[in-house]
């Protein structure tokens, strides 16, 4: 399952769905801190496809699953990993598992960054 979230306003619904499904309070506030500074750079009542972009959470359990939505977001802005500007360590857990945020540019004034968790080899 992807979550998008594009603005602030959308964060009551947002905390619901992320910790009722155990993601960490840490990688919940990343992504608050992140729709904060969409909405000052570019406005609250922006709609998904206007300037800045979103932010693309993905809740899949299994890392294959994780893997295939993380390409199909990736497909779908005709992107490739080597277009990542740089990737956020947010959260390791004791599991051997970690929290990232990766951030692509895919145009001017529109990123999408991907919340997503991987396994630590």
């Amino acid at each position: 399952m992807i979550y998008e979230v594009w603005t602030l306003k959308q964060e009551t619904l947002l905390k619901e769905a992320l910790l009722s499904q155990g993601v960490p309070v840490q990688v919940y506030s990343s992504i608050v801190e992140r729709l904060k500074i969409l909405d000052n750079c570019y406005g609250a009542n922006r709609r998904q496809m206007d300037d800045g972009g979103y932010i693309a959470i993905i809740l899949d359990v299994d890392m294959p699953d994780i893997q295939i939505a993380y390409e199909g977001l990736l497909k779908k802005w005709s992107l490739s990993k080597e277009c990542r500007e740089f990737s956020d360590l947010l959260c390791k857990c004791k599991d051997n598992v970690t929290w990232r945020a990766d951030l692509y540019i895919v145009g001017t004034e529109y990123s999408l960054v991907i919340v997503y968790k991987s396994e630590v080899l």
